[in-house]
């Protein structure tokens, strides 16, 4: 009996030793999970902090950028607004000197078409002018003769100053005429063009030209030299015969391409017919006669 109770006694140690060490080993691994579970908290803890706070930064960062940019933007603003009021008293400066000068401009028609005597004589005289210009174009040598004359204004051969062109307009027209034929008539230049002889033949040529007065040519390949000569009643080439006239429009043409040193060059300029139609020839031709003889 004594015995039976002593086995149930070291049993019942025995399961209460085994239950105690299940209790323990299931303690010990929720302690584990737990302090895992916590550690993970606290990483995913941590890593939202980081985060946040690197948004932060960024967002701080984004502030200050477009801080700068409006900064930047209102100056130039400020800057384009003093501009534009510059350029707006510029403008109302402009607008005053233009109303002035278009009161002038009224003023200026108006006296002018108040005396309507004065402006018929003033057309009469250009026109005047235009005719004997005109004129003196076509009988001077064949340089830009078609360019030349329409330089110069309309004849408007009107009665009425009513019916004739603006008079500001004609005198600035004689004055762009008058100041490109002052240069013709104060240069000299060369250039190649095809002329046409007395014979008909139209060689291509070299030519130079000495203000309103002196043109000359060699012709290529051998064809001929010459000068333009005026002789009454027509015009014509003076076809050079001696060696010496030849050479000394070839020595005009070379100084004038600045092929040469320039020099003083003596050649004809003229040729007049008397009554009896006897052409009398100037030195240059005379030493021509002598050097062909």
């Amino acid at each position: 009996m004594l015995m039976k109770s002593s086995i149930k006694a070291t049993l019942l140690a025995v399961m209460f030793c085994m239950a105690s060490t299940c209790v323990f080993a299931l303690n010990n691994a929720d302690a584990r999970d737990l302090s895992e579970s916590r550690d993970l908290a606290s990483d995913r803890l941590w890593e939202l902090v980081r985060t946040l706070r690197e948004e932060r930064a960024a967002f701080s960062q984004r502030q200050t950028d477009r801080s700068g940019q409006i900064d930047e933007t209102r100056n130039t603003v400020q800057i384009l607004q003093q501009k534009h009021e510059e350029l707006k008293t510029k403008q109302d400066r402009l607008d005053e000197k233009i109303a002035g000068i278009q009161q002038k401009i009224e003023a200026l028609q108006e006296d002018t078409g108040s005396d309507k005597a004065a402006c018929l004589i003033l057309n009469r005289q250009i026109d005047n002018f235009v005719g004997t210009a005109a004129e003196r174009i076509r009988t001077a040598i064949p340089y830009e003769k078609e360019k030349r004359l329409s330089r110069l204004p309309e004849r408007s051969q009107a009665e009425t100053p009513e019916t004739s062109a603006p008079i500001s307009d004609n005198f600035a027209r004689i004055w762009s005429f008058a100041e490109e034929e002052f240069r013709i008539a104060t240069s000299g230049e060369t250039f190649t063009s095809q002329i046409t002889l007395d014979d008909g033949t139209k060689p291509y040529a070299r030519l130079f030209r000495v203000g309103h007065q002196m043109l000359g040519f060699v012709a290529e390949e051998g064809s001929g030299v010459g000068l333009w000569r005026y002789v009454e009643p027509n015009k014509q080439w003076l076809i050079m015969t001696s060696y010496s006239e030849k050479a000394k429009i070839a020595e005009a043409i070379n100084i004038l391409d600045r092929n040469v040193a320039p020099a003083l060059v003596q050649l004809p300029v003229q040729i007049k017919i008397d009554n009896t139609g006897t052409i009398s020839r100037d030195r240059g031709n005379e030493e021509q006669n002598k050097n062909d003889k």
